[in-house]
């Protein structure tokens, strides 16, 4: 039985928000291969494309599901904490939400003398 064997320039392990810029900025040389490996599978869910849904990826086939190691500072508890198996990694389960300033607080920065500030310069 033969064994067929590829060789790559790079190989980046993991399709996080840096493994995924990584893979795009070394395929850009054409001279060199990339293999990307991810550990989970595509990112299909619903959940994933619905923002507030978050948390229902949480303990998913799309999370690691990791607890952390034991916290003095926390009275000897182990936190869970969630970290992303598909494309995207750990973005692609976080809450992804804008969050808006109130207008007073962006207009009284403008009075302080910050130009462009102002509530309604900053959603120009």
């Amino acid at each position: 039985m033969t064994t067929k064997t590829a060789a790559y320039d790079y190989v980046i392990v993991g399709t996080g928000s840096a493994g995924c810029v990584l893979a795009a900025r070394l395929s850009e040389d054409r001279d060199v291969s990339v293999l990307v490996l991810e550990a989970g599978a595509p990112d299909e869910k619903r959940e994933i494309d619905v923002l507030v849904a978050f948390s229902e990826l949480f303990g998913s086939g799309a999370d690691w599901a990791y607890d952390t190691v034991t916290q003095p500072e926390m009275n000897g508890r182990e936190p869970y904490w969630p970290r992303g198996k598909s494309p995207g990694g750990s973005s692609s389960i976080n809450a992804i939400l804008y969050v808006g300033g109130h207008p007073s607080d962006y207009d009284r920065w403008a009075s302080l003398g910050n130009d462009g500030w102002g509530y309604e310069d900053v959603l120009a």
